[in-house]
């Protein structure tokens, strides 16, 4: 009733702020956009530069601290702050800067803000607001993050061109934002959108309020000027950059082009990490970067798989300078140069690299960024490289020796989860790769293969495509000494059934009931000394993708009298998405890998995502070779400067000739291979890509690929039948190369690449 009530309210401020705004006449002249760019201000500060410096209609200024107590904001009509850490953008400021800030406000500035950006502005104290907003932070121990969902309301449409309903942006922490009741001010602000979702606290907190109905965006006047602030963050995903380009059409009445910079063939691609703030002078080389052709920029840092070079700024954040250089910082470093990549720093950031690293082929220490640019440029002029021999071939069944690798492919199993654990597993020498229907499981197919993986997907259609002859010639098979290696929902397959839901019941384990908990991408999980001794780790904890995997409890009564099985790790935080609510049971301390034997068999369950993060996936290694005896390292095809940089589209996943065509492309030299899935394509967030494959096209997928094809993006499709050719038809002519099959398609791409 509660939230009920919220949102009634937060319409009715709507519908009173809709009649006493209107935005102004647009001007011919540029909009000037102020990015600030100083110690606190990070993330984001990249997505923001990039909007006003590619849109033809502003002038993108950048500011630190020093220049706003200096009277900088006098030269812009509206200031972008970034998320960060508002204590740290507060003490940038210093108390000087502060009150010029809010004095800009007053006498007519606008004001957008993120995350950091929005407790800025808001009323609370220990984090260094302005109480420029009349609302508070709701206190609860710190949320995690992933996608949400935001409930725009009615007014949005009138005040800022944002169609009402619901969006999809992100969220990492920011502050749930309630209204001071009895303020003054209070009616001079609108709720412009509400979270739909709620996203839980690391710890179990059950007095914590859930998000759900509480303002993700506030919007209102102060003085002469106007603020907009976000408790997410619609600025990193291009999907969402719509709601910050009507939050600068409410400020200051102008409606702004927001330009996608697509890569183009030939470009240097140029990583510029994110997770320190770049100071203005890092930040306008950056977008001097942006807006030259030679160049593509992108987010991130050593460990991007497609970047050719990485620059480290003079950054004025020492501090997170220095998380930089943390061991796994160092470790991303160190292969990055050992693939090819060049780093290009100066000043603290060269101070920072040459710490990590003393010496390297590909480090260039320069004294400023004209000299940086220079380096660069010349990077940019050398001979492409030749396509180097492949480090390993297509590993369908044909090593002897090797370990026969059977995967679950068909309804249920996740085609980007398949993508990634077959990326990890199809460059070493030790294992072959095959791949089983449910019905091929069913007629008896495990007797060929040695390590049975079912990936993440929904188990109970996996379970159904099995059978019950399938789930029981699985437990029989691994009794009689297979090997099986299940993530997500190939962890949720093998658990005990529930009230809910019906499992095979080969591991002493139960999943949790509870409302679904969702995707969150910092989720920590703590080795047990049973763990780290099976699988030969060292650390205590790793950090990796969570997505809705299940949260098992013990339960001995029900284990199999010839087995061993065991708690190999427990989750370490509470980091996770939920619908509703925040009192669920706690995940902390429960398990989240489980392994052991049964019978003359072994077993390996991890409720979470390793093979999707750079950092994890020697789990997933230590995993196999737990399994198998035999080592899961292998050399991936370098990346290559001037190769082929190719998404691979996974919805379709679910037929052996479209996973041998992925094994292939993985194996082709000069090219970077990446899984693109069904959001990635309706967010339109391919902007680093050359290509995508289409292995089955289909309607939806065609019209999702539009967007990336008007921007000079190219299409691969395996068309067999008409339906699909007609599919493709969708794409103007010189867009898009179509193949009869599998085989003519690859032979398209080795002359590609040559």
């Amino acid at each position: 009733m509660k939230k009920i009530l919220m949102l009634v309210t937060g319409v009715a401020v709507c519908v009173l702020a809709n009649a006493v705004t209107k935005p102004e006449t647009a001007s011919r002249e540029k909009l000037r956009v102020g990015v600030y760019a100083d110690v606190g201000a990070r993330g984001s500060v990249l997505a923001y530069s990039r909007l006003a410096a590619l849109s033809p209609d502003c002038e993108a200024k950048f500011i630190d601290g020093a220049s706003v107590r200096a009277g900088a904001l006098s030269g812009v009509d509206v200031l972008l702050m970034s998320g960060g850490s508002s204590v740290d953008i507060s003490v940038s400021l210093g108390d000087e800067g502060r009150v010029a800030l809010e004095r800009f406000i007053r006498e007519g500035g606008g004001y957008l803000g993120s995350c950091a950006g929005a407790l800025l502005m808001m009323e609370t104290a220990k984090y260094k607001g302005l109480g420029i907003i009349p609302y508070t932070r709701v206190e609860a121990p710190p949320r995690g993050g992933g996608t949400i969902n935001t409930i725009w309301a009615d007014c949005a449409r009138d005040l800022a061109g944002i169609e009402p309903g619901i969006h999809t942006t992100t969220y990492h922490r920011g502050p749930v934002m309630t209204p001071c009741e009895g303020h003054p001010r209070l009616g001079d602000f609108t709720v412009m959108a509400r979270f739909g979702c709620n996203i839980l606290t690391m710890r179990l907190d059950p007095d914590c309020p859930s998000m759900g109905g509480y303002a993700s965006c506030i919007a209102g006047k102060y003085g002469k000027g106007k603020v907009w602030v976000f408790s997410d963050h619609p600025e990193v995903n291009p999907h969402s950059m719509e709601l910050v380009v009507g939050g600068i059409r409410y400020l200051t009445g102008r409606t702004i082009r927001f330009v996608r910079d697509q890569k183009k063939p030939g470009q240097l691609v140029v990583g510029c990490p994110t997770s320190f703030s770049p100071g203005v002078e890092g930040a306008t080389f950056a977008m001097e970067l942006v807006k030259d052709s030679d160049f593509h920029v992108r987010g991130g840092g050593f460990a991007s798989s497609s970047a050719d070079a990485v620059v480290i700024c003079d950054s004025p954040d020492a501090s997170r300078l220095k998380k930089l250089a943390a061991p796994v910082g160092v470790r991303d470093l160190k292969r990055f140069l050992e693939r090819g990549g060049h780093v290009v720093a100066w000043g603290r950031g060269a101070k920072c690299v040459s710490g990590m690293v003393k010496d390297g082929d590909g480090l260039h220490f320069v004294k400023g960024p004209a000299e940086a640019m220079e380096t660069l440029r010349a990077l940019r002029k050398r001979p492409l490289p030749p396509v180097p021999a492949p480090t390993f071939g297509a590993a369908l069944p044909r090593r002897e020796g090797a370990v026969r690798t059977g995967f679950l492919l068909g309804p249920g199993s996740s085609g980007s989860c398949l993508f990634r654990l077959l990326r990890t597993i199809a460059s070493s020498p030790n294992y072959d790769v095959r791949f089983l229907l449910g019905s091929d499981v069913a007629s008896g197919a495990l007797a060929d293969v040695d390590l049975f993986v079912v990936p993440g997907g929904w188990s109970q259609t996996q379970m159904k495509s099995l059978g019950p002859v399938g789930c029981s010639n699985l437990v029989n098979w691994v009794r009689g000494g297979g090997a099986y290696y299940g993530t997500c929902a190939g962890a949720y397959l093998v658990g005990q059934s529930t009230t809910e839901r019906t499992y095979i019941g080969l591991t002493p384990y139960r999943p949790q009931v509870c409302p679904y908990r969702g995707n969150s991408k910092d989720v920590q999980c703590a080795l047990t000394d049973d763990g780290r001794k099976a699988l030969g780790l060292s650390e205590k904890k790793f950090t990796t993708l969570y997505w809705g995997g299940p949260v098992f409890e013990p339960t001995p009564e029900t284990a199999l009298p010839d087995s061993d099985i065991r708690t190999f790790a427990t989750y370490a935080s509470q980091n996770v998405y939920s619908f509703n609510t925040n009192t669920v049971p706690a995940m902390g301390g429960r398990a989240a890998i489980v392994g052991g034997t049964i019978g003359k068999g072994r077993i390996l369950t991890i409720a979470t995502h390793p093979e999707y993060l750079a950092g994890s996936r020697h789990v997933v290694r230590a995993g196999l070779k737990y399994l198998t005896g035999k080592s899961a390292e292998g050399n991936l095809n370098p990346h290559v400067r001037g190769g082929l940089a190719l998404g691979f589209y996974c919805a379709d996943f679910s037929t052996r000739e479209v996973g041998e065509l992925a094994v292939k492309l993985m194996g082709l030299p000069g090219v970077d291979l990446e899984d693109v899935s069904s959001h990635k394509l309706q967010d339109g967030s391919l902007d680093h890509l050359d290509a995508v494959v289409l292995p089955v096209p289909g309607k939806d997928s065609c019209s999702f690929l539009k967007l990336f094809v008007s921007r000079g993006g190219k299409v691969y499709a395996c068309c067999r039948t008409k339906k699909q050719r007609d599919a493709v038809k969708a794409f103007p002519a010189g867009s898009v190369v179509i193949c009869g099959d599998e085989s003519a398609l690859v032979k398209v791409l080795e002359k590609h690449v040559k």
